[in-house]
């Protein structure tokens, strides 16, 4: 009988291979290789300034290979403090839109290399997302003191764009303020430097008291997104 059994046993035919990966079943520590998904992003880098609701958006496409679609989570990974992202829907098995966000506050001027990971039940996988967090900076220029007789004065005001590395995307238009009445303020250039470089503020005046004292205050801003910097200096009249 034993070996009948056996002999039995010898004529079962075995399943062919084909059959084991068409199932959707495996798990992470022994992987059905039936069981993968590709994750791509679109864009894979967002570009914002560094303002509070900054940031950028994106598609977030799940396709499943040789087996049936199963649900993925979407999460950020790696985001740099002051920034937020969320999906629409966040659990998906083929797309979903990604938002992310530039908190209260925004991170400094950078580059931050983040990861959109996806959870599905048997397979893990990640992509890249790039962040670049864009900001300017002001040089402040020395405290100027000028001769009671001097018509006019010219300071320089720099513009520098962070990182440096990467081309401002907006234009920086230049205002100046003074509570003095007499002093009218003038830039060399077109008030809108993009992507930045060094540009004169030339100040005219009538007659000026001498041992007269002002403040001055140049501010920069950029229109399309409303980040914006200023510096202040003075002026005293010998």
């Amino acid at each position: 009988m034993l070996h009948g059994t056996a002999s039995m046993h010898r004529l079962l035919p075995a399943l062919p291979l084909a059959a084991l990966l068409l199932s959707c079943g495996g798990t992470p520590k022994a992987p059905d290789p039936g069981t993968d998904y590709t994750l791509a992003v679109q864009p894979n880098q967002i570009t914002t300034p560094a303002i509070t609701g900054g940031g950028g958006r994106g598609l977030a496409t799940i396709a499943w290979i040789n087996c049936a679609p199963q649900t993925v989570d979407l999460a950020l990974a790696n985001a740099p403090a002051g920034v937020n992202a969320f999906f629409a829907p966040a659990s998906t098995s083929a797309t979903s839109v990604y938002n992310v966000v530039l908190g209260n506050v925004p991170p400094p001027a950078g580059f931050y290399h983040m990861w959109i990971q996806g959870a599905a039940a048997d397979v893990h996988h990640q992509t890249e997302l790039d962040l670049a967090v864009q900001d300017f900076t002001l040089a402040r220029p020395a405290d100027v003191t000028v001769a009671a007789a001097a018509p006019s004065f010219s300071i320089p005001i720099t513009f520098t764009r962070q990182p440096a590395e990467l081309p401002f995307a907006g234009s920086v238009d230049f205002t100046v303020f003074t509570p003095a009445t007499f002093y009218l303020g003038s830039f060399s250039t077109t008030p809108v430097v993009n992507p930045g470089t060094t540009t004169s503020l030339t100040m005219t005046s009538g007659p000026v008291p001498p041992g007269s004292n002002t403040t001055v205050t140049v501010t920069g801003t950029d229109a399309a997104s409303g980040l914006s910097h200023s510096v202040t200096f003075n002026v005293t009249v010998q």
